[in-house]
């Protein structure tokens, strides 16, 4: 699609219809690779693109100042995280080439980095489907280890954003007999263990995220068997995770019940988590009944 298709897509009254449609299209099997890869490279256009539409314009009205927003809150908040999702789809189709998933895995490193270091300027709900994307790509069974890992590492110095937490433990919990990708999973809870001493208790969706994914990435059973540091850091999660549990943050039961199920985990640590989540869940039924 060229640069006068592009503009005149602008100009229609459905140009989001268009691009959902074609984001659809790009994940198709149906799709010929000659139509998807250029489909890939108007989306590619796409998310550089800086609308200089004015955004947020004061006006006096007559009960004062108000604010008039342009097309380029539009373009922020529903064509570009669309866009971002057709290029998701094109990244986890199982019949997408291996040279244009490859083309796509640097596209959205290069577009967080943008994003991380505000060379680009997106809205909130841009950057969380680019991380959604990311965390989809990277999870997907067609993409290899060593572009898994690299997509993974990029999102470990966003941990102020929740769905960053929770994407790095989907792509941690995939169990692949992989260096990188188990140096990245290691990488991941230290910095999960420390966003949890700093979690603040009145943002309970973010505590639970965090837990959540460090009971996915110590779940990995294809972490290093027999490793003390990852039997180390499964003691620290096994414990954290209690934690929250006294805390409130009931999500956790699931995550220590998949945890006590992991084939690589310490006979000692499946005693433990069994028994203290009898007890746990014990006393709460004892205290229901009492009620």
């Amino acid at each position: 699609m060229d640069s006068a298709t592009l503009a005149r897509t602008w100009k229609t009254k459905y140009s989001f219809d268009i691009i959902e449609a074609l984001g659809i299209l790009a994940g198709s099997p149906n799709i010929r690779n000659k139509h998807q890869r250029r489909i890939f490279d108007m989306f590619s256009r796409i998310v550089v693109l800086q609308t200089d539409a004015a955004i947020g314009v004061e006006k006096q009205g007559e009960d004062g100042p108000v604010f008039e927003f342009g097309k380029g809150i539009h373009f922020e908040t529903t064509i570009i995280p669309s866009v971002i999702k057709g290029m998701e789809r094109i990244g986890v189709g199982r019949h997408t080439p291996p040279e244009l998933r490859l083309a796509l895995v640097k596209r959205l490193l290069v577009l967080w980095e943008g994003v991380s270091n505000v060379r680009l300027v997106w809205s909130p709900s841009a950057v969380e489907a680019l991380a959604n994307a990311i965390g989809s790509v990277a999870s997907c069974r067609h993409i290899k280890s060593d572009m898994r890992a690299r997509l993974g590492r990029a999102l470990l110095g966003s941990m102020n954003k929740t769905n960053v937490i929770k994407n790095l433990g989907l792509i941690c919990a995939i169990p692949v007999d992989s260096e990188k990708m188990h140096e990245l999973s290691m990488e991941a809870a230290r910095l999960l263990l420390e966003q949890w001493a700093r979690a603040g208790e009145e943002d309970m969706d973010r505590r639970a995220a965090i837990l959540i994914s460090l009971g996915n990435i110590a779940s990995n059973g294809g972490l290093e068997q027999g490793s003390e540091r990852v039997k180390l850091m499964r003691d620290t999660v096994i414990e954290t995770l209690f934690e929250g549990l006294r805390g409130g943050v009931f999500q956790v039961k699931e995550p220590l019940e998949n945890l006590c199920n992991c084939s690589g985990l310490d006979p000692s640590q499946r005693s433990e988590i069994r028994t203290r989540l009898q007890r746990a869940y014990g006393l709460v039924k004892a205290e229901k009944k009492h009620q």
